[in-house]
C-alpha cells in the first residue's frame, strides 16, 4: 500500500483556480457565488480526512470534482432551507449542453 502522504498545499496552490471556477459557476445562479472558496474548502478538508490510497490519475481531476460536488451540496442545502425541489438536470449556475451549444451558434 502506498503512503497517502501528500503535500496538501502544493496541490491546493497547483490547482485552486480551476477548483475555485468549476466552484463559482455552479454557485453562480443560485446566486451564492460567495460560497464558491467555502466549498473549495470543504473538498480540501474532505480530502485531508480521507486521502486517496494510492496517487490518483490526475489530480486536478480529482480536486475539482470533489469541489464541484461541495458546491453542488451547499445549492442543495440551500434548497432545502427554501424549500425548493432541487434536480440534478437543472443546476444553477450550469447551462445545459443545448442552452450551451445555442449560444454560441448566435
Amino acid at each position: 500500500m502506498a503512503d497517502p502522504s501528500y503535500d496538501w498545499a502544493a496541490l491546493y496552490q497547483k490547482h485552486r483556480d480551476a477548483m475555485c471556477g468549476v466552484a463559482y459557476e455552479v454557485l453562480r445562479g443560485s446566486g451564492r457565488w460567495d460560497l464558491a472558496a467555502d466549498a473549495v474548502q470543504e473538498a480540501m478538508v474532505s480530502l485531508m480526512k480521507a486521502p486517496p490510497t494510492e496517487p490518483p490519475r490526475s489530480w486536478e481531476a480529482l480536486l475539482v470534482a470533489t469541489s464541484k460536488r461541495r458546491a453542488l451540496d451547499i445549492v442543495r442545502s440551500a434548497a432545502v432551507v427554501r424549500g425548493v425541489e432541487y434536480t440534478e438536470e437543472c443546476v444553477p449556475g450550469v447551462a445545459a449542453p443545448d442552452e450551451d451549444r445555442q449560444r454560441r451558434d448566435r
